[in-house]
């Protein structure tokens, strides 16, 4: 580190490469063979109504946790003092 805050110049000569008109050429990828894939066919063995009851069960089940968890915040706060009270 320079104790004037600049920073030495370099030594080497190190440039970066150029195409010869001063363009930097686009990087480009490789060509990749994608295997195929054979997709499963779909169970038709659970009804979509079965799907969307146990959706909803869900998320009463989420709902009621939550209402419970907000009235175990609430007991316990009110046993804390009240600020600037």
């Amino acid at each position: 580190m320079s104790p004037t805050g600049s920073a030495p110049a370099s030594t080497l000569g190190v440039s970066a490469p150029t195409a010869g008109d001063g363009a930097v050429p686009t990087p480009r990828l490789p060509a990749v063979d994608v295997p195929a894939v054979k997709v499963p066919a779909v169970d038709p063995a659970v009804p979509a109504k079965q799907v969307g009851s146990q959706v909803t069960d869900t998320v009463s089940g989420a709902g009621e946790a939550v209402d419970q968890t907000a009235q175990g915040v609430s007991d316990a706060a009110s046993g804390l003092p009240k600020l600037g009270g």
